[in-house]
């Protein structure tokens, strides 16, 4: 009677991991240039997860443009991914963000969310990783729209 709980455990094999990419991953770096429908370049939210935990969340984002105090960076990993919560800078055009995360994994996942409630596409959308923030291994290249869903990369 009452409520319960109930734990769900894996017992078959471990995956393989078949995209290598995202091994010996320190630094994320998201680069867009301006959308379909501005020159604006704004971020909701980008996660790493290990284990199931987003091990961005929180942590510090520097950029390659100054930053709009009315919608800081740090709304970048702050875990929430509704489109009134996005952060964008000062520039136009061509912009990065770079989160460190702190220490080097093997991330099980990337996702990245841009403003997405209106559909834009973003030019020039690109999603890369680094060890060392300086060689640099590009995990997405997209120009798809923008949805809730964010666009993701996977180890699996």
């Amino acid at each position: 009677t009452g409520n319960g709980k109930a734990k769900i455990t894996y017992a078959g094999e471990t995956l393989p991991r078949t995209n290598t990419n995202l091994n010996n991953v320190r630094y994320i770096k998201d680069c867009i240039n301006g959308s379909s429908l501005n020159s604006y370049d704004a971020w909701v939210e980008l996660q790493a997860i290990k284990n199931g935990n987003n091990i961005a969340k929180n942590k510090q984002v520097t950029s390659t443009g100054s930053e709009n105090a009315s919608y800081p960076y740090s709304r970048i990993t702050d875990g929430d991914i509704t489109t009134t919560n996005f952060a964008d800078g000062t520039n136009t055009g061509n912009q990065c963000i770079t989160i460190d995360l702190g220490t080097i994994y093997d991330l099980d996942e990337i996702a990245v969310w841009h403003y997405w409630a209106d559909g834009r596409t973003y030019n020039s959308n690109t999603t890369s990783v680094s060890s060392d923030n300086e060689n640099w291994t590009t995990v997405i290249n997209t120009t798809a729209a923008e949805t809730a869903n964010g666009k993701r990369v996977s180890a699996y």
